[in-house]
């Protein structure tokens, strides 16, 4: 999932997490609770990340289906193994692990990157409202940069402007 931090437009390089935003908490829609517990239910969840001028911004995370509800994410990008995305809802907490393979591909001549990765996740554990909830799914993570453009005109290796929005699948199951 997304890269977190100061991201090189030259480093495309796997460097792990799921966003390039966070801090505090943010946003609070509903949080909901649709359906039966204990049999698996179709969930979807977007993350939406981003940094502008090398100042990550706050993770908004909404989630569609069994759970519904908009809250804001934070990742523990410098996690060994599967990354940490703590997500805060209303009414609970969600903690999901993702396998990560993120890469940023530069165009150095326009000064710009994108990023279009895949992988699974796993929904770990929950609080409150999702006390017991677990699942898995899979993630599509799309992303683009514009980079920083020196006197000269070549490309500083440093965003002046990134997203990246994930698209997560899967099932979960509440106790």
């Amino acid at each position: 999932m997304a890269l977190r931090g100061k991201p090189r437009l030259a480093s495309a390089v796997a460097a792990g997490a799921v966003a390039v935003g966070l801090s505090g908490s943010l946003v609070a829609a509903t949080a909901g609770a649709a359906g039966a517990t204990g049999s698996a239910q179709k969930q979807h969840f977007t993350l939406y990340s981003g940094n502008l001028h090398d100042k990550d911004l706050v993770d908004v995370f909404q989630a569609t289906g069994a759970i519904t509800g908009v809250g804001t994410a934070r990742a523990d990008d410098e996690a060994k193994g599967p990354i940490p995305l703590q997500v805060s809802l209303p009414g609970g907490t969600l903690l999901i692990k993702a396998n990560v393979a993120f890469h940023w591909r530069p165009n150095l001549s326009a000064c710009t990157a994108t990023d279009h990765d895949t992988g699974t996740y796993r929904v770990v554990s929950g609080t409150g409202a999702y006390a017991g909830t677990t699942g898995s799914g899979t993630y599509v993570e799309n992303g683009a940069g514009v980079g920083v453009r020196a006197s000269d005109g070549s490309c500083e290796q440093k965003f002046r402007i990134n997203y990246v929005v994930v698209q997560m699948n899967g099932q979960i199951n509440r106790s």
